[in-house]
């Protein structure tokens, strides 16, 4: 889990306490860890099917360190974790 953390943070320019804040503002309810979980499961969920079941996928992402890939898909997942 926390590989993935710093993966979500790398492509997104966040540290993990940055992260660790987004989603303590965002979550429904959930305790911190299990809304952390579940923020991460769909950021790399959307990340890895937004074009279609062969999108780019978070481990070609990080691999290529195409920060700017992923841009403005955090805010895209705030919005699906919010139920909006």
């Amino acid at each position: 889990m926390w590989e993935a953390i710093d993966d979500l943070c790398a492509l997104e320019g966040l540290t993990r306490d940055g992260l660790c804040d987004l989603v303590e503002r965002t979550h429904k309810g959930q305790n911190r860890s299990s809304a952390l979980r579940a923020f991460v499961v769909t950021y790399f969920h959307e990340l890895s099917t937004r074009n279609g079941p062969d999108g780019a996928g978070h481990a070609a992402l990080v691999g290529a360190g195409q920060q700017a890939a992923a841009s403005g898909h955090l805010e895209h997942t705030i919005r699906t974790f919010r139920g909006a």
